[in-house]
């Protein structure tokens, strides 16, 4: 629940939200200022009704005197090493670091990320690092390299080769054809057909489009609504920020 509130209101906390700043839709102190305290009321609502429930359910249980039932048996709670701190740290900072250079370079956000990653990378890799975080640097004997005893399954390779391409793959097809449809002007008509239903209201339009997110993912909706409304509704517009 704080996951997806939260990412709402930076244009760097979720997937649509970067594609509407890529898109030069939303600036950043507008958005923050717009969706933060909404974000926050979202977050607290929710989890204060599980509170409620929780509560509700532990005195039920206390009163017929059974235990809580749990889905299962606690996991062992993972080892914090300073290690793990550091490049928690330094990857929320290299993330922070992407807006500031957008701002005050006009560097391109998606270059942005990829020199955030480029940092983190070279710095975990470092034999310094290694040292720091515990367990000195080892030869690789199949490459010659330096890799510390805790390194492996855990470096910037191993995730990039975790990632979920077929999840990648699907996005970029559907964007695909949604391009498509921009091109075939089919699009242009929807967005017509919408501001003569709704009439120019902005919380209707974003009602509309809400209920169509139940039917489809809301990455290509929000690119559909970027090439519906792109050339005719200004930035930070209420239609951007809903």
């Amino acid at each position: 629940i704080a996951a997806n509130a939260g990412g709402a209101w930076s244009p760097i906390g979720d997937v649509t939200t970067t594609m509407l700043w890529l898109a030069d839709k939303i600036s950043v102190f507008t958005t923050i200022s717009w969706l933060f305290l909404p974000s926050l009321v979202v977050t607290i609502l929710p989890l204060l009704g599980l509170w409620w429930e929780v509560r509700r359910e532990s005195r039920k249980c206390d009163a017929v005197g059974e235990e809580p039932s749990s889905a299962g048996t606690a996991a062992a709670p993972a080892e914090v090493t300073r290690g793990k701190v550091a490049v928690l740290v330094l990857g929320v900072s290299c993330i922070l670091l992407v807006p500031v250079l957008k701002m005050s370079t006009g560097l391109p956000p998606y270059l942005g990320m990829l020199l955030a990653l480029g940092i983190l990378w070279f710095v975990t890799d470092t034999v310094a690092f290694q040292r720091f975080a515990g367990g000195g640097p080892q030869i690789d004997l199949a490459e010659g390299t330096p890799r510390s005893a805790g390194s492996h399954g855990g470096s910037v390779v191993d995730a990039l080769h975790q990632m979920d391409l077929t999840g990648l793959l699907f996005f970029a097809g559907v964007l695909l054809a949604v391009g498509a449809l921009d091109t075939a002007g089919v699009l242009e008509r929807y967005a017509k057909f919408l501001v003569r239903l709704c009439g120019n209201s902005p919380v209707l339009i974003c009602s509309l489009l809400g209920v169509s997110s139940a039917v489809v993912d809301n990455v290509p909706l929000v690119q559909a609504a970027i090439n519906m409304f792109g050339a005719t509704v200004p930035m930070n517009d209420p239609l951007w920020q809903l």
